[in-house]
């Protein structure tokens, strides 16, 4: 997994839950440490995208903020492209603590010339669970700038590497 960079978004407001839930209980420990723990065992490149660094200081991460502030996860996904070093990124929520390593890996590994590696679950599309590619920022850049700011509208318009449930 050289190529590619373990990314933990946790930018969001957590308005609908009332309290930051990457910070929440889960099994004895944050949200957050679950998915860390996680990505630190597939990932040597990692880095955590949040606007509260000391809040997270306790993962010892990298970290970086948002370049477009305010813009939701887009926002954290163009920062994520932006300041990897790696080709490819796996990028994450901060809320899904029970993830698959062989699965992480195995999306990763997908050859081909695509911008996102999506899941699409028989529940719909998992962008906070894909594999994104470099050659993306500047689209998604440009989507900021216009104020656009859903991710699936942005998804629309790259070239996907749609990864069904069948393949799954």
């Amino acid at each position: 997994m050289t190529e590619t960079t373990g990314i933990i978004l946790a930018g969001g407001r957590s308005s609908r839950f009332g309290t930051n839930k990457s910070l929440a209980l889960f099994k004895g420990a944050p949200l957050i440490s679950h998915v860390a723990k996680c990505l630190e065992t597939i990932f040597p490149e990692r880095l955590l995208v949040t606007n509260d660094p000391g809040g997270f200081a306790f993962l010892d991460w990298p970290m970086t903020g948002d370049l477009f502030r305010h813009c939701g996860p887009l926002g954290g996904i163009h920062a994520a492209l932006a300041q990897m070093r790696t080709e490819r990124g796996f990028i994450i929520g901060c809320d899904m603590p029970l993830l698959q390593p062989d699965f992480i890996t195995a999306l990763c590994s997908l050859e081909g010339e695509w911008d996102v590696a999506l899941p699409w679950l028989s529940t719909g599309p998992e962008p906070l669970h894909a594999v994104y590619h470099r050659k993306a920022k500047d689209f998604l850049e440009r989507r900021l700038l216009l104020g656009r700011y859903k991710v699936m509208e942005a998804l629309q318009a790259l070239s996907l590497r749609i990864v069904d449930f069948d393949e799954l």
